[in-house]
């Protein structure tokens, strides 16, 4: 078996990144504890979470992406059978290619800090 071994994979012309077609990986996810002092578990492409109170997170990017429309799926969990929402409040700060703020909310609606909280963003990065 053959082994290749890269720093950086460019275009053809070899000025700029090889372009995905019919194909996406996320350009950014991260996996934190959501109770008591959020705490980044795993992340690539996070620079930092702030914890807003609860139930309520701010994600900061290492890269931006080109704008505020890039999407995003997340969960969370309270133990082994609770599941949470992780959504985007409408009431708060608009997304930006910087950062987003999210809430784990139950299905009741009900805002509560998660046990563990994965989220994963897709976009075209600036």
């Amino acid at each position: 078996m053959s082994d290749i071994r890269v720093n950086t994979i460019s275009d053809s012309a070899g000025t700029g990144p090889v372009e995905l077609t019919k194909q996406s990986a996320a350009k950014a996810w991260v996996t934190f504890k959501g109770s008591a002092t959020a705490v980044i578990e795993a992340s690539e492409g996070v620079a930092s979470i702030v914890d807003n109170g609860t139930g309520d997170y701010t994600v900061n990017f290492s890269n931006s992406f080109s704008s505020a429309n890039y999407g995003y799926a997340g969960m969370g969990g309270l133990n082994t059978t609770s599941l949470v929402c992780v959504t985007q409040p409408r009431t708060l700060i608009d997304p930006t290619a910087s950062s987003i703020r999210h809430q784990t909310v139950r299905v009741d609606a009900t805002v509560i800090d998660a046990r563990v909280v994965s989220i994963a963003y897709h976009g075209d990065l600036a």
